[in-house]
């Protein structure tokens, strides 16, 4: 049971609040708690999703007195920046406070500065955009692909329309995603980028054992065939013997058994030798064929997640 309600709790906290690293542990909850915390987060975000801030912020400021994750004032901060509270500013400097190496200070701090500025009120004109990764530091080109806004994670502020953000980071495949803000939005979009697998070399094909299967064969049709020309033989010197003793006591009642025999075991040697002289032909010839068109694998050897060649090269 307790499981259960741990895993129902951490769910409504990842729907809640995206891209989030606990510095709480929810294992030191009780289980009640644990399940309060679950029905309150899951709340938070179906206000959120239907865009009733005011019962949000109140879910998760309840939730907040049960388990003070720093994660939890942050959420609380931008709905309240959106809403226009002047105790945005507050809530962000407590999500300061409450998280001293949070990755993202610098724009939480210019968010601080620019709530405290007097306001003159007007319609807004632009959208601000938050862009994180996951890992962060990647670089930020929008639009214009030369000109790089920043690194993740970055705010901006833009103008209402379409957008094409492209995301580039050392050692991940690049991320690409079109954005579309209205003036007045305040958003965050998270990217998660691939880790780029290291080119390894291909693997040696096995060798194919059909043209070893089709000699045996072969072997085995030359021994039928060997044995079947012993049998002939052996019936057509039996054919010698009575036909010398012809004159005087006359052929045996077998001999036309004997001849039939005889001409049934040369043809069966025929027709296996020819077949073993194809078989073991073809075989020899397929293996010929198959060293001559084996690729050449370049040697070398794999260190670490690298390939590296005899010549040195990665």
């Amino acid at each position: 049971m307790a499981k259960t309600a741990l895993a129902a709790f951490l769910l409504a906290v990842v729907c809640a609040m995206p891209a989030i690293t606990f510095a709480q542990d929810p294992n030191a909850l009780t289980e009640e708690e644990r399940v309060t915390l679950g029905g309150l987060f899951s709340e938070a975000r179906q206000a959120y999703d239907s865009k009733d801030f005011e019962t949000s912020i109140n879910k998760l400021q309840a939730a907040y007195e049960i388990f003070p994750e720093p994660n939890i004032l942050y959420r609380i901060a931008e709905m309240q920046e959106q809403l226009g509270k002047p105790e945005a500013a507050d809530t962000y400097e407590r999500y300061l406070q409450a998280n001293p190496n949070a990755s993202n200070e610098k724009m939480v701090k210019e968010r601080i500065a620019r709530l405290r500025q007097p306001q003159e009120p007007e319609t807004p004109q632009t959208a601000r955009v938050t862009l994180e990764t996951d890992p962060p530091g990647a670089k930020i080109y929008i639009n214009d692909m030369q000109e790089r806004r920043g690194v993740t994670p970055l705010e901006l502020e833009l103008d209402p329309g379409k957008y094409t953000v492209r995301l580039v980071k050392d050692g991940f495949e690049e991320g690409m995603r079109n954005l579309e803000v209205k003036a007045g939005e305040l958003r965050t979009f998270d990217f998660t980028l691939a880790e780029i697998q290291p080119d390894l070399p291909p693997p040696a094909e096995e060798p194919s054992i059909l043209p070893w299967v089709t000699m045996g064969v072969g072997g085995a049709l030359a021994i039928g065939a060997v044995t079947m020309f012993g049998l002939s033989v052996d019936r057509q010197n039996q054919l010698d013997e009575w036909d010398s003793q012809r004159d005087t006591i006359g052929r045996p009642d077998e001999y036309k058994q004997t001849l039939d025999e005889q001409e049934t075991f040369r043809n069966m040697s025929y027709i296996l030798g020819g077949t073993a002289v194809v078989a073991i032909g073809a075989s020899v010839a397929w293996l010929l064929l198959s060293d001559d068109s084996e690729p050449q694998q370049s040697s070398g050897i794999i260190l670490g997640d690298r390939y590296i060649g005899y010549s040195g090269q990665f």
